[in-house]
């Protein structure tokens, strides 16, 4: 009688260390689904600030649009947080007038950036620790008249 309540215990034991083992693996796997969203989620979040910032280039490029130096310093004091864009070796700025300065005509401005992953497995997963990010604004250039002679 004693052998056949220490087999049954005995198979309780491993049933116990199965479970524990199931829990670990996917506990992993949970902790790894959550790090890779918090990732996305602040490339969302950069992709944001570089979308505000170029919407504020083309804004005041649709009122300037001879002053492309003005309109890249406007995209870059328009903010310092999560992206420092100040930094000219982290963040690109591109300004395109499609035809003449003039009324009527589109300004583009593009902002671009390298979105720095912090989970390493995401970065397997992608071949890259980089995302690169970009944002595209074009606005219709309100100032000034256009001249046909």
């Amino acid at each position: 009688m004693q052998e056949r309540i220490k087999k049954l215990l005995k198979g309780k034991r491993t049933k116990r260390g199965q479970a524990l083992a199931e829990f670990a693996l996917f506990i992993t796997l949970l902790f790894m689904l959550i790090a890779g969203l918090v990732d996305f989620g602040r490339a969302y979040f950069y992709f944001n600030a570089l979308h505000d910032a170029a919407e504020e280039g083309a804004f005041y490029g649709s009122v300037e649009p001879d002053d492309t130096s003005g309109i890249v310093q406007r995209v870059r004091a328009s903010s310092d947080a999560p992206i420092d864009l100040s930094d000219t070796a982290a963040v690109d700025v591109n300004v395109d007038i499609m035809g003449a300065p003039c009324a009527g005509n589109t300004i583009e401005v593009t902002v671009t950036y390298d979105f720095m992953i912090t989970t390493p497995f995401v970065g397997m997963l992608l071949d890259s620790q980089t995302i690169p990010l970009s944002a595209d604004i074009s606005n219709t250039i309100l100032n000034p008249a256009c001249f046909t002679p």
